[in-house]
């Protein structure tokens, strides 16, 4: 988080990673907990702290995830 010169607060969340880890070729930002993707339960949290200066930095399978979250 960065506070602006008129001190409100930014926001940037890195969603770029290709997921090696999990074994999978999709985005780990895609992935559904419980009914909801793990970048949407992220942009959920933003908002209800009340925090709307976001920028999302996104990587592999970009379309795919600006897609989701226009």
């Amino acid at each position: 988080m960065k506070r602006s010169k008129g001190g409100k607060v930014q926001v940037l969340v890195l969603a770029a990673g290709k997921s090696t880890r999990f074994g999978d070729s999709k985005t780990k930002m895609l992935y559904e907990l419980c009914r909801r993707t793990v970048l949407g339960r992220v942009l959920e949290n933003i908002r209800n702290a009340g925090l709307d200066d976001v920028t999302l930095i996104v990587g592999h399978q970009r379309d795919l995830v600006t897609k989701e979250f226009p």
